[in-house]
């Protein structure tokens, strides 16, 4: 973990690192760390500009936080923030060295040193700072010290995407330049948690018997269906005096004996689609009033995976018109209704005829190309109330969507699921909850149909779609990907284009 030196050291060490780069192919080149408008007036400069343009929240690491206060609002762990930071990198070079083409031969030397060196290594980081170095006011920083390494990626930036880039750079004409990220940077707040109270009694519990075992669990891939059940076999399931529980990737799930060495459990409702860890837990309680303070005795099993595959409801649809992030720019969406719901950190794919629909970029902010953002969890009073309110239209357009004041919601479940109506963007938004937080799902326009349970994936641009049928085929993964139906049959999901 480090302390807010981190992100300061981090720039410093990847500028080490591209200085030596350029200089190897430009003697005398430098590096700065200006805006790029700063840069484009000193006409003289020979070298490298990089420029921190974004900070983001790390997708992985944001779904692993815990809460860091209790109720009452004591400090129960050191808060930490997970974040991605995005650079762009310019090449600059006087008129005689542009003849020369010293930015290109100053940018082929920087990609090809950070390909080399590809993590800011822990050496690396603890020479930017030692004293009388030209970064020691950073020599407090820790970053050297982090458990995880920062990793250097190269970006890949659409004509597009690197156009809104520098539209944001105050008259600033367009430089050679490419863009990097580091990820991950771990900031800890220099809080202390209060140590805990000590026992008031120590219990020592005796466990008879022998310990359960999971041989089996059937099926060992299933697709995903509402009260869907997975059978467990094994052996001493159960014992006498003792509570069974079944758990599914650390949800409890609804647990029928068949026999003391079979069991009958159904998936919890916030499963995700993946490989799912089958784990049983006997549970003795204390038989006191105050079992909560005696505590329980509690044997686990060994942990046995099955998966979860995806379900696609049919028919999917095309969406081809107005990006809402967009309102100058035209997006085609495929929209499909997949459950269970894809969580943030899986990536999902999307094929039409065995081919590769989907958009794939390689922003790492945008891990796959579902059409959607998080939302706070704080929303959802308002929603329930039917209420938009200024906070939601600001947290919007910090998605860039510019919201309507006048726009409806319509209540689906209380706490859970919403649909919001922008009549004046002609565009509808899915938010579900998801775990403890809410998801807004765009990109769908104003259908006739029921997008209350559908993602919108988008296509790429070049990609040719005529008139006739589609079979339709999700992927959703991390490390291991789990296919949607796939059986090209009558029942299989399909997208009809007129």
């Amino acid at each position: 973990m480090s302390n807010y030196l981190a992100i300061a050291t981090a720039t410093a060490t990847l500028g080490q690192l591209v200085q030596e780069a350029i200089q190897k192919a430009v003697p005398g080149a430098s590096i700065s760390f200006e805006p790029p408008e700063k840069v484009s007036t000193s006409p003289n400069f020979i070298g490298s500009n990089i420029y921190l343009y974004r900070v983001a929240p790390n997708a992985a690491y944001r779904s692993r936080d815990l809460p860091t206060r209790s109720d009452s609002g004591n400090l129960l762990t050191r808060p930490q923030v997970a974040l991605d930071l995005y650079y762009v990198i310019s090449f600059f070079g006087a008129s005689m060295d542009a003849r020369q083409l010293a930015p290109l031969r100053m940018l082929g030397s920087t990609i090809s040193t950070l390909n080399a060196f590809p993590i800011l290594t822990r050496e690396a980081i603890r020479n930017i700072i030692k004293p009388r170095s030209s970064y020691d006011f950073l020599s407090t920083s820790d970053l050297a010290d982090q458990v995880e390494q920062v990793k250097i990626n190269l970006m890949t930036l659409s004509l597009e995407e690197l156009s809104k880039l520098w539209t944001v750079f105050y008259q600033t004409t367009h430089r050679l330049s490419i863009a990097y990220q580091l990820s991950v940077i771990l900031i800890d707040a220099d809080l202390s948690p209060e140590q805990a109270l000590p026992a008031q009694r120590i219990n020592l519990h005796s466990t008879p018997g022998s310990m359960p075992v999971i041989k089996n669990v059937l099926p060992s891939k299933l697709f995903y269906r509402k009260s869907a059940t997975l059978e467990v076999l094994g052996e001493h399931l159960s014992k006498p005096d003792y509570i069974t529980r079944v758990y599914l990737n650390g949800s409890e799930g609804r647990t029928e004996f068949l026999s003391t060495d079979k069991l009958k459990v159904e998936l919890p409702d916030n499963v995700a689609a993946g490989p799912l860890k089958v784990q049983v837990f006997l549970e003795q309680n204390s038989g006191r009033s105050d079992s909560a303070i005696e505590g329980s005795s509690i044997i686990s099993s060994n942990s046995v995976y099955s998966s979860v595959l995806p379900t696609l409801k049919s028919p999917a649809h095309l969406y081809s018109g107005t990006d809402p992030q967009n309102p100058m720019s035209q997006i085609r969406t495929v929209v499909v209704q997949a459950i269970p719901d894809l969580n943030i950190t899986q990536q999902g794919r999307l094929w039409l005829n065995l081919q590769e629909a989907t958009y794939s970029s390689q922003n790492a902010s945008s891990a796959f190309p579902v059409l959607r953002f998080i939302c706070p969890e704080s929303f959802s009073a308002d929603l329930n109330e039917g209420r938009i309110t200024g906070e939601l239209i600001s947290f919007f357009k910090g998605n860039n969507i510019a919201l309507s004041s006048t726009s409806q919601i319509t209540v689906h479940t209380e706490n859970k699921n919403w649909l919001l109506r922008d009549q004046q963007s002609q565009q509808l938004y899915s938010i579900r909850r998801q775990g403890d937080h809410l998801m807004v799902y765009f990109g769908f326009g104003i259908p006739m149909y029921d997008i209350s349970n559908s993602s919108a994936f988008l296509v790429e641009a070049d990609l040719e779609l005529v008139s006739g049928k589609y079979y339709v085929r999700l992927d959703v993964g991390t490390d291991q990907v789990m296919e949607s139906n796939v059986n090209y049959n009558e029942n299989t999901p399909v997208l009809d284009i007129e």
